[in-house]
C-alpha cells in the first residue's frame, strides 16, 4: 500500500479469531499505519472487536485470564503505582505551570508552549488547555 520498509507488520487477511490461518497465502504485510486503518474500515474486523472474539473463544476453551489468587493485591500494587507516577509528573511540573501562569500566561498558551518544546504529556501526548488545568489543581 505504500513504500514503508520500517515498522512492518504481519496482516491476517481472515482474521486467526474468525477462522482464519497463519498460512502465507492468509498473511500481507502493512506498514503501521496502514495495518491500522485496515482494522478500522470494518467494524467486524477493527481490533477491539477481533481481541473480545478471541477472549471469548479462549473462554470458552477454559483459559482463565489474570491471577484471580492475588487479584485484589494486583489491583493495589497497580493502583499505588499509578498514583505515584501521576505524583511524580505532577510535582514536576506543578512549579513550571505556576511559574507560567505568574508570568501571565494562560492554560491554554502554557499547552502550546509544552507541545512546542517537545515535552510530552504522562501518557505521551500532546498537551491541552484542559490537561494543564488539571495539573495545576491537582493536589501533591
Amino acid at each position: 500500500m505504500c513504500d514503508a520498509t520500517t515498522g512492518l507488520q504481519v496482516h491476517h487477511i481472515k482474521p486467526r479469531s474468525l477462522g482464519g490461518s497463519n498460512d502465507p497465502d492468509n498473511l500481507i504485510t502493512l506498514c503501521e499505519q496502514h495495518h491500522e486503518a485496515v482494522h478500522d474500515l470494518d467494524d467486524e474486523y477493527n481490533h477491539a472487536n477481533l481481541v473480545k472474539i478471541g477472549q471469548a473463544k479462549a473462554k470458552a476453551k477454559g483459559v482463565v485470564f489474570g491471577n484471580p489468587t492475588n487479584l485484589k493485591e494486583a489491583q493495589a500494587k497497580g493502583t499505588a503505582t499509578l498514583k505515584a507516577k501521576s505524583q511524580a509528573f505532577t510535582k514536576r511540573f506543578q512549579p513550571s505551570i505556576q511559574r507560567l501562569r505568574k508570568a501571565g500566561m494562560t492554560f491554554r498558551e502554557i499547552a502550546e508552549h509544552f507541545n512546542l518544546m517537545g515535552v510530552p504529556t504522562a501518557l505521551n501526548g500532546l498537551w491541552h488547555a484542559k490537561t494543564v488545568h488539571t495539573l495545576a489543581h491537582r493536589p501533591v
